[in-house]
């Protein structure tokens, strides 16, 4: 994993797309969703009442396929003005690090689906606004998914009908 050979600090709160970074566009078809993670750690110094994610979603992405909506601790789920998506644990009484490391984490995971077709060149960039009770937001490092399309030639067999012919030569 990842985790195993970097070192140095990290941001325990991030959003994740659970798709390869860069996906193909000529191959998705109406089934694809792309899966998000959003998680989030209390690394204060005193325990968190109210945890609050604010998520604008991509124009690129299409809201009215929002799915699968499971999380650490129960919540209520809000979408306001059609693309920001508001999640709220209140209560949720999310202890510090310090004082119980596995109790201090939480997550919000959720599936949605690109509008298609994807287009070539195009990338889905979402970020999340996470609030410990009343305090200024931590804002997560982007999730992107990206839209290319392979290209490059096929290899060549080594049987005799096969050659290449470059021009001009010296090409």
């Amino acid at each position: 994993s990842v985790a195993t050979w970097l070192n140095g600090s990290f941001d325990p709160n991030d959003k994740v797309a659970g798709c390869p970074p860069v996906m193909n566009a000529n191959s998705l078809d109406s089934s694809f969703t792309i899966p998000y993670t959003i998680r989030f750690q209390n690394t204060g110094n005193d325990t968190a009442f109210k945890v609050v994610l604010v998520d604008t979603l991509s124009p690129l992405l299409d809201v009215t396929t929002l799915s699968d909506f499971h999380a650490s601790h129960p919540f209520e789920l809000a979408l306001v003005e059609g693309r920001i998506l508001v999640v709220t644990f209140d209560p949720i009484s999310l202890t510090d690090t310090g004082t119980n490391y596995s109790a201090s984490e939480g997550y919000f995971a959720f599936r949605i689906k690109p509008v298609l077709p994807a287009i070539n060149g195009t990338a889905i960039v979402n970020r999340a606004a996470i609030f410990f009770d009343y305090n200024m937001p931590v804002i997560t490092a982007p999730a992107i998914v990206a839209f290319a399309s392979p290209v490059g030639l096929s290899d060549l067999t080594s049987s005799a009908s096969s050659s290449l012919i470059v021009f001009p030569n010296p090409a």
